[in-house]
């Protein structure tokens, strides 16, 4: 697999976002892929089931967080793309 396109190859943020990453800056798919990697939504998925009533909460995401390693920040804006939030 190949990690940046170059040369007719798919590139691996490419898979990782659902193929939308096409005009975004460098830095956003940088984000994105990072996002990716270290909250894989699969995973981030059955962490969520395990956690949700009704909706997710902050405290939630302060857990989240840390099980994945992750600022609450960052693991909003993933919870968020995701549609989560």
């Amino acid at each position: 697999v190949n990690l940046t396109g170059g040369e007719g190859g798919v590139s691996l943020v490419w898979l990782c976002i659902g193929g939308t990453g096409f005009g975004r800056s460098r830095h956003s798919e940088a984000n994105q892929f990072a996002a990716c990697l270290l909250m894989p939504s699969k995973l981030l998925s059955r962490s969520i089931e395990k956690l949700k009533k009704d909706s997710l909460r902050d405290d939630h995401v302060e857990k989240l967080a840390r099980e994945f390693g992750v600022s609450e920040q960052a693991m909003t804006i993933r919870l968020s793309t995701l549609g989560y939030l």
